[in-house]
């Protein structure tokens, strides 16, 4: 039986967001206070089996991270059957389709949110991707889809122990394009039956601009529902709190948290941090970069540190002299002296 099935009622999960929740951000996270389930930045399904070897760090998780979700993008169907074999070689625990995405990068090669103007693009991608599921539970192999042998001995070395079986698939959508069609587009991905599907309550042409539409994802709520789809929002949660409320007054199986969790890897329970202990987090954060990133993570850390240092005296200066550092031992010894500080 899928996860979605069995995980408790009401669902507060970690949003995908892409350069955002990458491994060190999500174990941070998955330690401090737990969501009900996680997903990845979402990688390039194509990029899978013809890019870089280097593009499968994105796909790193540990146990203590689950349930986890894999988050693949793209626009050919092909190349989705092919990655769900490798998503599901590596333990993952679901799958899911990003038919949200507004970055053009995305949209003009037809991915993410241009998927909603492309409904039977959008069909078959699904369809793909639940048979590379399929075909790999019955025993195809990574060799027998001619994926080559480096990137076949990354995954023997870095997959996680899991038990084979059937892998959901899920999709993560936007109301609409230009304008709000969810009466329309829920309909075609109905057809498709993933196991879950989350809306987030803004239309492509919004980008994230203005506030989330909580209405128009409530609107379709018992449609999804009574087919045994689980049904989540997404957009604008700022607390715990508005998560369980926006849940219940929209009557979804539950949501996932995005932005709000920058720099409040807290926001999944109901521990309020000092800033002490918040310094001591963006130090355990940088330690956790480091060890899974090596050097090449400095500059991507600073993003992360710059979002816990807010709201506090003296957060100003800090942000400043932190985002200046180009060694993690700088890093350190900024936020060990900050420690001191607040601890006094």
């Amino acid at each position: 039986m899928s996860f979605w099935k069995t995980l408790p009622k009401p669902i507060i999960g970690l949003s995908p967001m892409d350069g955002i929740t990458d491994m060190p951000f999500r174990e941070i996270v998955a330690k401090v206070s737990k969501p009900s389930v996680i997903f990845t930045e979402f990688v390039n399904a194509k990029g899978l089996f013809l890019g870089n070897i280097k593009l499968y760090n994105h796909l790193l998780f540990s146990t203590r991270e689950r349930p986890i979700i894999g988050q693949l993008f793209g626009a050919e169907p092909e190349y989705f059957y092919k990655a769900a074999h490798i998503l599901c070689e590596l333990g993952f625990d679901g799958i899911d389709i990003n038919m949200g995405c507004p970055a053009n990068t995305v949209v003009n090669k037809n991915g993410g949110a241009s998927l909603i103007k492309q409904p039977k693009l959008a069909l078959e991608i699904i369809k793909q991707t639940k048979l590379g599921v399929r075909d790999w539970y019955n025993g195809q192999s990574l060799e027998n889809l001619d994926l080559d042998k480096e990137k076949i001995a990354w995954i023997q070395e870095h997959k996680q122990d899991k038990d084979r079986q059937i892998v959901p698939v899920s999709v993560k959508t936007r109301l609409g394009y230009n304008k709000n069609t969810i009466d329309s587009w829920i309909i075609t991905l109905l057809k498709a039956k993933p196991e879950a599907i989350i809306v987030h309550g803004r239309t492509f042409s919004q980008l994230y601009h203005g506030t989330a539409n909580w209405e128009a994802i409530g609107s379709i709520a018992a449609k999804v529902r009574s087919v045994g789809i689980t049904y989540l929002g997404n957009g604008d949660i700022t607390s715990k709190d508005e998560a369980i409320q926006k849940i219940q007054t929209y009557q979804l199986d539950g949501v996932l948290i995005g932005r709000a969790a920058c720099g409040n890897p807290w926001i999944f329970s109901d521990y309020k941090p000092t800033i002490k202990k918040r310094l001591q987090v963006a130090l355990e954060h940088i330690k956790c970069n480091r060890a899974i990133k090596g050097s090449t993570g400095v500059n991507e850390l600073k993003k992360h540190l710059s979002w816990y240092c807010k709201g506090f005296d003296q957060a100003k200066t800090l942000r400043t002299n932190l985002m200046e550092v180009k060694q993690y031992s700088d890093f350190i010894s900024l936020l060990e002296n900050a420690i001191i500080t607040y601890s006094l």
